[in-house]
């Protein structure tokens, strides 16, 4: 199974560029805005997300919270399963065979994760508001 990625980008060539160049190794999903992006997170997870920022609408700030959000969901849910639970799937890391050091260790290297995407979220949303005042200070 490859690993998924969901592409979202206003700009029609940026999109299927992207894909063309990641579909021998990644199974590809593109979304042509954030609503569309947001249709496609709530229908399944994905290994990675790639968004352009600035788009009509909703930007990709906001597929990017999204996208943590469901994910803070998604690993709040696994650790409430029974030890006795069967296997999502081939790749559920949190199967019965899953000892508690090994699910220890994903979880701290979750929250070492979701803390340096957050991080990045607000370094990204500290240039944009810079950007739109034109860099003068407040």
């Amino acid at each position: 199974m490859l690993p998924s990625v969901l592409i979202v980008d206003d700009e029609k060539h940026t999109r299927e560029g992207l894909r063309q160049a990641l579909e021998d190794d990644y199974d590809v999903s593109v979304a042509a805005n954030a609503d569309e992006a947001f249709n496609l997170l709530d229908a399944q997870p994905f290994d990675a997300v790639l968004t352009d920022l600035r788009m009509p609408g909703k930007s990709g700030l906001k597929v990017i919270d999204k996208a943590l959000a469901l994910l803070e969901r998604r690993m709040q849910d696994l650790k409430a399963r029974p030890a006795s639970a069967p296997p999502i799937g081939d790749d559920d890391l949190f199967a019965p065979r899953a000892d508690a050091g090994r699910l220890a260790e994903l979880e701290g290297a979750g929250r070492e994760a979701r803390a340096a995407l957050a991080a990045s979220a607000e370094a990204i949303r500290a240039i944009l508001a810079d950007d739109e005042t034109g860099g003068e200070d407040a």
